[in-house]
């Protein structure tokens, strides 16, 4: 009896030794994995031949821990942004993953396609519905099925270009920046348009501005200001301007309630205020003056402090000159400057005037120009 309890503890042992260390084979004797399983016949499969893992409706309420690290299952129903398929459970970041579907020719990678073709190939929708780009997962981009690109933010604001309005809070602002750097500087002033690179970069202090071309009111930092042009109105921190064209008023700094229109009109105003230039290079040497009105190609370029209102090109047509002979009205194209002590009725304080200039030039037989400069001393 001994012998036989010898050889029972031996045997005993030596079953726990193979269901230890053995290999588990399905429809094979020679299993090369702890666990293989074969295909009844793998060049004609029957439908069975498989290896189904547990399937589920819904993940567990419960998240399994580290010592399921791994553990497999199929989803059979969309939970969420979850669609069916293969996921296991990752431990590290608490989360179940999906195993993704081998790459085809139809899927757009993460790191760029080759091969495509345009006009075939794209990313969208096929159905009615909008094509939306998220980022952390907040909707920011919508085009929708209308050809709308829609630019979504909480502050109500449109930001596109490089660094256009980088440091906007996202309150409701109603700012549109389009260009690099436009309104890049802006945290949270209210009611600006500024379109150009270098638009209205630098202004955090006051909103309702208009800044359209490359450095308009780059440096401004007040308010209610139009700048309509390449480096209009620069430079300027003061409000209520109007600068219209090419350089105008570039360099005005604290110069308020300007109103320049034509290319290169008041470029060297800096501290002049309440001036009107209108006309090319109107008012182009005016740096300090004042309360200026200059109407006309270069009017008032020789002023460069005073006061004045200079008017400039009158055209008149009279039909009746085409009976005049050709010599006779190349000698009238001469032109002839009067001088005249009294012109009140030219502007509108008359006791300040000083002198008038006026000139005629018959440019062809039936158009007449009359110029005229009023000129009124200094406030």
């Amino acid at each position: 009896m001994k012998l036989n309890y010898q050889n029972y503890l031996l045997g005993l042992v030596l079953c726990c030794s193979f269901l230890t260390y053995s290999q588990v084979g399905v429809n094979t004797t020679n299993p090369q994995a702890q666990l293989d399983v074969v295909a009844s016949n793998p060049s004609s499969p029957n439908t069975t031949d498989g290896f189904l893992v547990p399937r589920i409706d819904t993940f567990p309420v419960a998240n399994p821990t580290a010592s399921q690290q791994g553990m497999l299952v199929y989803l059979t129903t969309t939970v969420g942004v979850n669609t069916p398929g293969f996921y296991y459970w990752d431990n590290t970041s608490t989360t179940w993953k999906p195993i993704a579907a081998t790459s085809t020719t139809n899927d757009w990678s993460v790191i760029g396609n080759s091969g495509t073709v345009s006009g075939t190939n794209f990313i969208g929708t096929t159905d009615n519905q909008a094509l939306d780009i998220r980022t952390n997962n907040v909707l920011k981009v919508r085009i929708t099925t209308k050809g709308q690109i829609e630019v979504l933010n909480t502050g109500d604001s449109v930001f596109i270009g490089q660094n256009a309005g980088a440091n906007d809070d996202s309150t409701n602002n109603d700012n549109v920046f389009i260009g690099r750097d436009a309104g890049f500087s802006a945290v949270n002033i209210t009611n600006n348009v500024a379109i150009g690179t270098n638009a209205l970069r630098n202004n955090n202090s006051n909103g309702f501005n208009i800044a359209i071309g490359t450095s308009s009111l780059m440096n401004s930092t007040n308010n209610q200001n139009v700048a309509i042009g390449h480096n209009s109105f620069m430079n300027s921190t003061a409000y209520g301007g109007t600068a219209v064209g090419y350089f105008s008023g570039r360099n005005v700094t604290t110069g308020e309630q300007n109103s320049f229109f034509g290319a290169l009109s008041g470029i060297s105003t800096t501290t002049g205020y309440a001036n009107t230039y209108i006309g090319f290079q109107s008012g182009q040497l005016n740096t300090t003056g004042n309360q200026n009105s200059f109407f006309g190609r270069n009017s008032g370029r020789s002023n460069t402090s005073g006061q004045e209102i200079l008017l400039w090109v009158i055209m008149l047509d009279f039909p009746i000159l085409q009976e005049v002979p050709m010599f006779i009205s190349e000698i009238i194209q001469v032109k002839i400057t009067v001088l005249v002590v009294v012109m009140y009725f030219l502007v509108t304080k008359l006791e300040q005037l000083k002198r008038v200039a006026i000139n005629f030039i018959l440019t062809t037989p039936t158009q007449l120009i009359l110029s005229f400069l009023v000129i009124s001393p200094p406030m």
